[in-house]
This record gives C-alpha cells, sequence and structure tokens, in this order.
C-alpha cells in the first residue's frame, strides 16, 4: 500500500534527498526480492539449510560481482571508442599532412618550370615515356613516384593509369584540366627549370638551364 512505501521510501532514505539512489535501491530490493529463485537463476548453489540472511548476503556479494564485471566491460568499450577515436583522428592528420606536403611539393617544383602537351600526337607517338640524355632512358630520381602521382592528380584527375575514366569529390569540374587531354608523361621535366623547347610532327625535344635535353615522340 501507500503507506507501506512511504515507511519504506523514509527507511531507506538515508541521506534524506528525496530520491532513492542505486545503493539504497539495491539494498530495498534485497529485502524484497525472492533470495532463492534469484540465486537459483544464477545456478548458485547454496544449502537448504541456510538462513535468509546467508541467502542475503550471498546474493549481495553475487549482484557486487556481477556489477563490477559490468563496469570492467564499460570500461574496455570506452577504452576501445576512444582507441577507435584517436585511430581516425591519427589518420585524419596524416591524409592532411600528406596533402600538405603535396602541394608544397607541387609549389617548390612549379617554381622550377614545367611542360604541358595536349594529346599524343597523330599516332599516339607522344604518349611514350620521356628519354634523357643523362639518364640513359631509365630514371631513378628519388621521390619520382609521388611527383608522377601529384602531376596525374593535376593533369589528369579523373583518369586511372589504365586509361579507365572516373572522378570523385567533383575534381572534375574543379581541374583547369577539365576537358583537356593533357600528356601525363611530361612529370619528369616538372622542376628541371626547362628553357628551351622543339616540336615536330613526331618529336619533341626540351633543354634545361643545366644542359640536359629530353626527348619523347619519334
Amino acid at each position: 500500500s501507500d503507506q507501506i512505501q512511504e515507511k519504506m521510501f523514509k527507511k531507506y532514505d538515508k541521506d534524506k534527498s528525496g530520491f532513492i539512489e542505486y545503493p539504497e535501491f539495491k539494498k530495498v530490493w534485497l529485502t524484497v526480492a525472492n533470495t532463492k529463485k534469484e540465486l537459483l537463476d544464477r545456478n548458485i548453489v547454496f544449502s537448504k539449510f541456510s538462513t535468509n540472511t546467508q541467502l542475503v548476503r550471498l546474493l549481495q556479494r553475487e549482484l557486487d560481482e556481477e556489477e563490477e564485471w559490468e563496469q570492467r566491460v564499460f570500461a574496455e568499450a570506452e577504452k576501445w571508442k576512444k582507441w577507435r577515436h584517436d585511430n581516425r583522428q591519427k589518420q585524419t592528420d596524416i591524409d592532411r599532412a600528406r596533402t600538405r606536403a603535396d602541394n608544397e611539393l607541387a609549389a617548390a617544383l612549379d617554381s622550377g618550370g614545367q611542360v604541358y602537351v595536349f594529346g599524343e600526337g597523330t599516332y599516339g607517338q607522344f604518349s611514350h615515356p620521356t628519354k634523357s640524355s643523362d639518364s640513359g632512358g631509365a630514371y631513378f630520381q628519388e621521390g619520382f613516384e609521388r611527383m608522377q602521382y601529384i602531376w596525374r592528380k593535376r593533369t589528369r584527375p579523373c583518369v586511372r593509369d589504365n586509361g579507365e575514366k572516373y572522378c570523385e569529390h567533383g575534381h572534375e569540374k574543379e581541374s583547369a584540366f577539365h576537358g583537356t587531354n593533357t600528356n601525363p608523361n611530361t612529370v619528369r621535366l616538372w622542376g628541371h627549370r626547362p628553357e628551351k623547347l622543339a616540336i615536330s610532327s613526331n618529336v619533341i625535344f626540351a633543354l634545361t638551364e643545366s644542359g640536359e635535353i629530353f626527348a619523347w615522340g619519334g
């Protein structure tokens, strides 16, 4: 009845807060619960000669262990959540750092000049890799692969290496080379200070300030 509830409330509201907090509620629950049923539901073995006080103490110990286990689970979940958040943040920072590094590298190379060739020639002769007079046709510049990636991203943002066309995040509309057929192999001249260019119907030559000659086509 309401009177019993009121009496019980006043009895267990030790701090006179007007609320039954969880520790107070647990004491109430242990008083009114069917102790034997709760222990049996938890597969806890007890003697049939155990007193009610002993059973309540046994159930209370089991509840304390359950709460401790729940706290460990919540702590692990919170730890995992923080790890995931930190991991995502680290990946975001890495991506931003790479983008910044690519932009700085591109700006530094731009100061050394660049050559753009549009189209591949009548017979595709300008689509072949550039050859240098000092490299014997091979190019081993440190970081060249990264330069090539940045150059392709600039000149052909929506074309994969295999020629397949795609576009993401609106790069095609943002690119100044949208709608053009920009030859990606001139990346080897990027930053080499090309000084003079000569072009015929079959071959292109580029002379740098250092006297190195680049050629493609033929």
